[in-house]
């Protein structure tokens, strides 16, 4: 009897496509055929089929992406037995079982979609991965045997087809979207932590592990599906690309889960106490809020984390929920009350850890050595004679200089694996957090006090902003917030976040200081302030506003004049230079830091190259500092 050869079935024989859409489409039909040859039930077919020993020839060009690497050389055989008395053969240095564990080594099948996680016991250490690990950037054009090898999506309850085993059925496409939403969430959340000790694959896995691709609750997956293609959305729009029918599948998917999560509701009401429930009705409510919040509709991501916090309270607080939930919680409640000019919906005080020695005292690190005290000299600070700086932002400045001590010491040990490292990683997050959260609160209270006052109000960007120097200096500490820690970290060049407080502080900033005032050879007490307001805007100017940014970033509104985009250059560089006649850089970078504050690692490269000094200045730094 002839034997039987396996077919093989080639994913694509056309020329490659050049849509991105059909490349997407392509690589998950890859990913959708892999896991179909590679069931263990398929291996039993073929050995029950199989009459006589053959080896089935793969032709060379033919990749084989059920079979890892590190069994690539491996030879798929067949049993010579009859049918009736066939017995699988094992591996060479493995025993038979009737069936393969979840990411077993060395093993040719898996029971999921593709084994592409790691062990639990080495995903646990999520940020300790040290520097030499970097993880190497895919290239666009990946091959078959490349995306098999990083996978993601496991099936529900075993089956061998991805897209009908989920309760949502889910697209070829929909598949892909959902890793390239985890991985721009991911970014958005923890943007120092991976560009310092580069662990974004653990983080990565972690979260697949805490919130998974496949929910058993309806709604929770279609908001998370809706959330993928609002996330797309956003990525095109940062491209200049036109938006496609995908958010016409967000708006209908986020429309199904709405209906879920009340028809949800409705059975809590009737029957309340089912934990898994609740855990549903608050993985929809996250995911609703993270698409509204992609789509700037603040007042209705503002209520489904009302509804969050209220599910929290009834779940019994924040201790039954992870770690890493909540910081993608409290980073995005922090973002929504940006957006939308208010108050963050939780209580910022409950994830405060306190000042770093505080929390040393409190939680003793573990004795493996680091020295993570932080030097006597970077926490000092003074006082110019001439300032209007008030004492609730001069608090804040004692903060910020805080955590930009602690992010010296973390780049000198960001490829450290002990535990103290690890918790002070953990600590900056979360107080950089709280900072920012009750800085929030402050931008709150001028805005009610202006009102109540009676001060000037103007409509510069839509958003009522009061013509004080408390608001430009509010302005200046957040924007300063927002490039030094998150935005110098980002990958991409598009900075909307840094160029929306640009815009907000030239608007504000204009009218309160005019022109003569910087040709005044007299200092008043504004003029220090101002000096440290525009080196803010001039560094935001020379690193998140290059021409060769600009060219494929997003149109925010109107095109600002050809002078906004070098205002405060321009002011600093003659008020630093001639006004104020410090005699060196070195100066004046000592004096933002120990007054204000200021970052000289990245910094002193922008500002440094817009001040040239004569030869023949008088005043020393302690004269500038006393006063005329």
């Amino acid at each position: 009897m002839a034997s039987k050869t396996a077919t093989f079935q080639f994913v694509d024989s056309h020329p490659v496509r050049g849509s991105k859409h059909d490349q997407e489409l392509l690589r998950a039909e890859a990913r959708s055929h892999a896991a179909k040859v590679s069931h263990a039930r398929r291996a039993k077919e073929v050995d029950q089929h199989d009459d006589e020993s053959s080896v089935p020839s793969v032709p060379q060009s033919v990749p084989v992406p059920v079979i890892p690497s590190s069994i690539s050389s491996a030879k798929l055989t067949t049993s010579t037995t009859p049918p009736s008395k066939s017995v699988p053969k094992a591996l060479p240095g493995r025993p038979i079982r009737p069936w393969q564990k979840f990411n077993q080594k060395d093993v040719p099948f898996n029971r999921f979609r593709v084994g592409a996680y790691q062990p639990a016991r080495k995903a646990a250490k999520q940020v300790d991965v040290p520097t030499d690990e970097r993880e190497k950037q895919p290239n666009i054009q990946d091959t078959e045997r490349e995306l098999v090898a990083r996978s993601f999506v496991p099936t529900l309850r075993g089956n061998s087809d991805p897209f009908n085993a989920t309760v949502v059925n889910l697209t070829p496409v929909e598949h892909v979207l959902l890793q390239q939403a985890r991985d721009q969430l991911i970014w958005a959340i923890w943007p120092s932590e991976i560009a310092i000790r580069h662990n974004k694959d653990a983080i990565a896995h972690s979260s697949w592990k805490i919130v998974p691709p496949t929910l058993h609750d309806k709604a929770a997956n279609y908001a998370l599906v809706a959330q993928s293609y609002y996330s797309r959305a956003t990525r095109q729009r940062a491209a200049g690309l036109p938006p496609d029918r995908g958010l016409v599948q967000a708006e209908k998917y986020k429309f199904q889960a709405l209906r879920g999560l009340q028809e949800q509701l409705e059975l809590n009401r009737q029957c309340p106490g089912d934990r898994q429930r609740l855990r549903g009705m608050f993985l929809a409510c996250c995911w609703l809020a993270g698409s509204e919040l992609l789509c700037h509709n603040w007042d209705a991501a503002e209520l489904h984390y009302k509804a969050m916090r209220q599910m929290v309270d009834l779940s019994g607080g924040w201790s039954a929920f992870s770690r890493m939930e909540m910081e993608v919680l409290v980073t995005a409640a922090c973002f929504m009350a940006t957006g939308k000019r208010c108050r963050p919906v939780f209580d910022i005080d409950d994830f405060d850890p306190g000042h770093w020695q505080t929390y040393k005292a409190l939680k003793p690190l573990p004795p493996d050595g680091l020295d993570l005290d932080i030097p006597h000299e970077d926490l000092t600070s003074s006082t110019p004679a001439l300032t209007a700086v008030p004492p609730r932002l001069r608090k804040f400045f004692d903060e910020f200089r805080e955590l930009l001590a602690v992010e010296e010491i973390k780049l000198q040990h960001r490829s450290s694996r002990k535990p103290s490292a690890v918790q002070m990683f953990r600590w900056s997050h979360a107080r950089k957090l709280a900072v920012r959260g009750r800085g929030l609160h402050y931008w709150c209270d001028l805005l009610d006090e202006a009102k109540t006052n009676g001060a000037p109000i103007i409509m510069p960007i839509g958003t009522p902003l009061a013509v004080t120097f408390d608001f430009a200096l509010c302005i200046a500490t957040r924007c300063f917030d927002r490039c030094i820690f998150d935005d110098h970290y980002l990958p991409g060049g598009v900075y909307a976040e840094s160029k929306r407080y640009h815009m907000e502080l030239l608007s504000v900033v204009q009218p309160l200081r005019p022109v003569a005032d910087d040709f005044s050879p007299i200092a008043d007490e504004h003029t220090f302030d101002v000096l440290w307001i525009y080196s803010i805007g001039a560094y935001v100017e020379d690193v998140f506003m290059r021409p060769e940014l600009e060219k494929k970033s997003p149109v925010l509104g109107p095109p600002l004049p050809e002078f906004a985009n070098r205002f405060f250059s321009t002011r600093f560089s003659y008020l630093a230079a001639a006004n104020l006649q410090f005699t060196k850089f070195e100066d004046i970078s000592r004096f933002l830091r120990e007054t204000y504050l200021y970052c000289p690692r990245l910094q002193d490269a922008s500002l440094r190259k817009l001040v040239s000094f004569s030869a023949d200045e008088p005043l020393t730094l302690e004269e500038v500092l006393s006063g005329p």
